[in-house]
């Protein structure tokens, strides 16, 4: 009882830090920054035991970047005379964001005796399953909606939409979470086939199809983990090399006896509950226009297509025009056009940071996330893909939105690579499996 009540511990814990909301009995703050309140006084006490593990090189370098990204957006709205900050204090959302991810990253600690980069994935690939299914109960369970509700507070447009949402997790915040948790099932999938550990197959090919058809229902944005994830196997698999490893063949075989027993279940539900065959055509509304109609179409897609639009002078693409949000509604000195949504009607990401903070802006913000990047994986060389097929995924995103993935990059940076090494279960026996990638 003590080991279940100390694992819900921690996936409650990394629930509230990558699914964040504010709680509705008392509405003072998200649970993120609850987080991070409490990650800064272990900070202080671990500072004044001299531990000190978040001080170091990397931390300080990575500060400059997100100091940098900052300063331009400070000197983009001033520029501009706006006052939309929402990039101005970028630097402050950094260590929001590190602050709750120490947090995670001790409760981790304290419950399994070290972390590592694999731990840290299993949490998190388990709490976004949970999610998943939490997300269908609260449609189909009236008890689970009222209890859930009455933690967040109702989500009232959700449902004016018709959209799924689970405890803090709902269109694309989750399905980035989702998309993220779809690559580590990939990449622990190929790390783990040549150990011990290989009879856990079953259960991430079980979780990556659950994310996949249930995250899909949430928000489409999890397919982009799919394929990447996909791409990613296909890669191990040594295919373009005309041969199939052992590896690939054995993740097949996994792939086929799940779905053989997952695919007849959909399709009963698709044809005898109103819901789910709703939300099935919603998640892979592409795949049934291509076999209705013989035509690749997704509606959100198109919508999408509509909303790349670009500055027409050249001082908007060197330092932007200091907007993120609609100024019609946040700005009481603005007297340019209403916008449907954000500003400039786009929801692009890439195009949402040009029209803010312009490609000044964009292109450091950009090297702030290699940064990142390059300093996980100078400490965990093995984790290598993880690292890579993250930075992947955020660029990817911003074709659609202007989140990103750094809350993920947090927690690893928390990691030591000693503990990691020690710990990581996958490092044991795996340098065939290594060098096959």
């Amino acid at each position: 009882m003590k080991c279940f009540l100390s694992a819900t511990l921690v996936l409650i814990v990394m629930s509230c830090y990558i699914f964040p909301f504010t709680p509705a009995p008392i509405p003072i703050a998200n649970t993120k920054q609850v987080l991070s309140v409490i990650g800064i006084l272990l900070i202080g006490f671990d500072l004044i035991s001299k531990r000190n593990p978040i001080i170091n090189k990397d931390i300080l370098q990575l500060s400059i970047y997100a100091a940098l990204v900052s300063l331009i957006g400070l000197i983009a709205t001033t520029y501009n005379g706006t006052s939309d900050f929402t990039y101005t204090t970028y630097i402050v959302s950094m260590f929001v964001w590190l602050a709750g991810a120490y947090t995670v990253v001790a409760t981790i600690r304290k419950v399994y005796g070290e972390c590592s980069i694999f731990l840290i994935g299993n949490v998190f690939i388990g709490i976004c399953v949970a999610q998943c299914i939490l997300a269908i109960a609260v449609d189909m369970v009236p008890a689970v909606k009222a209890v859930v509700d009455a933690i967040q507070g109702p989500s009232t447009w959700l449902e004016s939409v018709d959209r799924l949402y689970g405890l803090g997790a709902c269109l694309d915040t989750a399905g980035i979470r989702f998309a993220i948790a779809l690559t580590l099932i990939a990449v622990f999938l190929v790390k783990i086939s040549d150990t011990e550990y290989q009879k856990y197959s079953y259960w991430y090919v079980i979780a990556f199809i659950i994310i996949t058809v249930l995250g899909s229902m949430v928000a489409r944005t999890t397919s982009v983990g799919a394929v990447l994830g996909l791409l990613y196997l296909l890669k191990a698999s040594r295919i373009q090399r005309l041969y199939i490893s052992d590896i690939f063949s054995r993740i097949v075989k996994y792939f086929i006896a799940i779905l053989a027993i997952a695919v007849p279940i959909l399709i009963f539900l698709y044809h005898t509950n109103e819901s789910i065959h709703d939300y099935l055509r919603f998640a892979f509304e592409g795949f049934f226009n291509l076999a209705e109609t013989g035509e690749w179409e997704i509606g959100s897609n198109e919508r999408l297509k509509s909303m790349y639009v670009y500055p027409d002078n050249l001082k908007t693409w060197i330092i932007g025009d200091g907007y993120m949000v609609n100024p019609y509604y946040s700005d009481p000195y603005y007297m340019g056009p209403n916008f449907d949504g954000y500003y400039m009607g786009t929801d692009v990401g890439y195009l949402r940071f040009i029209f803010y903070f312009g490609l000044t802006g964009l292109i450091i913000f950009i090297l702030y996330f290699i940064k990142a990047t390059q300093i996980c994986i100078r400490k965990f060389p093995l984790e290598k893909d993880i690292m890579l097929l993250l930075l992947a995924m955020n660029f990817i995103i911003w074709f659609k939105v202007s989140t990103d993935c750094f809350f993920v990059f947090a927690l690893y940076l928390l990691v030591s690579k000693e503990e990691n090494d020690k710990f990581n279960l996958i490092a044991i026996n795996t340098t065939d499996a290594y060098e096959q990638i």
